[in-house]
């Protein structure tokens, strides 16, 4: 149990806390809140000064950044009169000074790319977490037959990236298949290879 720990107790005891060098894949059905989830966790480990890098193809960063603040400040941004003006200025203040670094991505970002900015952050900022979200936004498919290729090659780059620099990897890879009607995720409902599965350290369905 040598992971960074989070205020969630039951994580804390399944994964050990997050611990370095580890891939961590999650998945859940669209709209269920895989990257709130994940931003909660980001929320607490950047709160506590512990450098984490969001590279997401699903949100831009000022999108990201809101969420992130909603989170922090317990406030819906949603409701005008509380997501106040003055809460936001406040936590441009808190995470002004906090090391969160946000990639802005504009349609793919490739694994040889990821690598360079996870060596530049690790190097420079001393960048502990990183999540990528999501899986197949880092995937250069050309031919719907090389899905399961690149999906496996990404993934041993990652496992790789992460033993490397002694980091630990949030990987977001949306479903493909459920086992119910009822869109209840299951370990084989990683969509395009089991790879996603065998590689990572930790699974967490949503």
């Amino acid at each position: 149990n040598n992971g960074i720990q989070t205020s969630w107790a039951k994580l804390n005891k399944a994964l050990g806390g997050v611990r370095p060098g580890e891939v961590t894949s999650i998945t859940a059905d669209t709209g269920s809140g895989k990257t709130t989830w994940i931003l909660n966790i980001i929320t607490q480990l950047v709160s506590k000064g512990i450098g984490c890098l969001v590279a997401s193809t699903e949100m831009s960063p000022k999108k990201l950044m809101t969420k992130i603040f909603s989170i922090y400040s317990g406030k819906s941004i949603y409701d005008k009169e509380d997501f106040t003006d003055e809460v936001i200025s406040k936590c441009c203040a808190f995470f002004g000074m906090k090391p969160l670094y946000i990639v802005p991505v504009h349609g793919q970002l490739l694994i040889s790319k990821i690598e360079e900015i996870v060596d530049y952050v690790v190097r420079t900022n001393d960048v502990k977490v990183v999540v990528l979200d999501h899986l197949h936004f880092f995937l250069d498919i050309k031919r719907s037959e090389d899905e399961r290729t690149l999906i496996d090659a990404f993934m041993k780059k990652i496992v790789i990236l992460a033993k490397r620099y002694s980091i630990h990897i949030f990987l977001i890879a949306h479903p493909s298949k459920f086992t119910s009607d009822k869109g209840v995720v299951s370990m084989n409902s990683f969509k395009g290879s089991s790879s996603i599965k065998q590689d990572s350290d930790n699974v967490i369905l949503i």
